[in-house]
C-alpha cells in the first residue's frame, strides 16, 4: 500500500520542473509571436488607413483636373463659336466694303464724266435759272450721298478692324486655353 501511495503521489504532484520550464518557455514564445502579430496588424491597419486617405486624396485632385478640363473644354468651344461668328461677320463687313468701293468708284467715274460740269459753270452759262437751281440742287443731293457713303464705308473699315482685332484676340485666347488643357492632361 505503500507503494501505491507513492505512486499516486507522484501522479498528483504534477510534471517535472523540466517540463514545466520547456512549457513556460513555450508560452512566452507563443505571446511574443502574439504580441508580433498584433503590432503587424496595427501597422497593416495604419497602412490601409493611410493609403485609403491618399487614395480619396487622388480621387478628389483627378475629379478637380477633370473638372478644370471640362469647363476648358466647354470655354474652349465658346471660344470656337466666337470666332466662327466673328468670321462671319468679317466676311460680311468685307463683302459690304466692297459693295460700297464699288459704289464710290461709279460715283467717282459719274463725277469725271460729266466733264467739268459744276456749280460755277452753271451759273455762269446763261441757262435758264430754274433749270441751274435744279441741277444746282441735284449736285447738292449727290454730294451729300456721296459724303454718306464715304462715311458709311469708313464706319465699315472701322468695323472689319474692330472684327480683325477680336478675331486675333479670341485665337489668343484660344491656344492659351490649349496650352492649359495640356498643362493640366500632363500634371
Amino acid at each position: 500500500m505503500r507503494r501505491y501511495l507513492c505512486c499516486l503521489l507522484l501522479l498528483c504532484s504534477g510534471p517535472a520542473p523540466a517540463a514545466l520550464d520547456d512549457k513556460q518557455d513555450e508560452l512566452k514564445t507563443i505571446q511574443q509571436k502574439i504580441e508580433r502579430l498584433k503590432e503587424e496588424l496595427e501597422q497593416s491597419a495604419e497602412d490601409r488607413s493611410e493609403t485609403a486617405d491618399s487614395l480619396k486624396k487622388s480621387e478628389r485632385r483627378i475629379s478637380e483636373v477633370n473638372r478644370g478640363l471640362r469647363e476648358l473644354r466647354q470655354k474652349q468651344e465658346q471660344l470656337l463659336d466666337e470666332l466662327s461668328r466673328l468670321g462671319g461677320a468679317a466676311r460680311s463687313a468685307e463683302s459690304e466694303a466692297r459693295a460700297q468701293e464699288a459704289q464710290l468708284a461709279e460715283l467717282l467715274r459719274q463725277r469725271y464724266g460729266q466733264r467739268g460740269d459744276d456749280g460755277a459753270r452753271l451759273l455762269l452759262s446763261g441757262k435758264d435759272p430754274a433749270e441751274v437751281q435744279r441741277r444746282i440742287a441735284y449736285f447738292a443731293y449727290i454730294g451729300r450721298a456721296r459724303s454718306a457713303l464715304i462715311e458709311q464705308h469708313r464706319a465699315t473699315l472701322n468695323q472689319l478692324d474692330a472684327l480683325r482685332r477680336d478675331t486675333v484676340a479670341r485665337k489668343l485666347d484660344l491656344s492659351s486655353v490649349a496650352r492649359e488643357r495640356e498643362a493640366q492632361r500632363i500634371a
